[in-house]
């Protein structure tokens, strides 16, 4: 089996979605953009804070606790899924695994 290769996220809810890592230099958090994230055949990619995430940027309408957005996931060859995701506060701390 070949890898899942995440090559990009959309959402109609936000103008423009990046995939990021993040990275501890020095004491302090660093974000990175990905480029895209590979996915090994049995495994999962988990996006949470101090990892890999998605900057959802440009929000189009107010959102608050409770609403729902839905990601638009891009696999290349392997198709586009989409997912609806709940609208959380801050610091809510879940994690979103594929």
């Amino acid at each position: 089996q070949d890898a899942l290769v995440l090559n990009g996220v959309s959402s109609p809810a936000f103008e423009h979605v990046m995939l990021h890592g993040t990275r501890i230099e020095n004491g302090v958090a660093e974000m990175f953009h990905l480029d895209q994230v590979e996915i090994q055949p049995g495994e999962a990619a988990i996006f949470a804070p101090g990892g890999n995430h998605f900057m959802l940027m440009g929000l189009k309408r107010p959102l608050r606790a409770g609403d729902s957005a839905v990601l638009n996931l891009d696999f290349g060859g392997g198709g586009t899924v989409s997912v609806s995701t709940e609208v959380r506060k801050v610091g809510a701390g879940e994690t979103m695994q594929h």
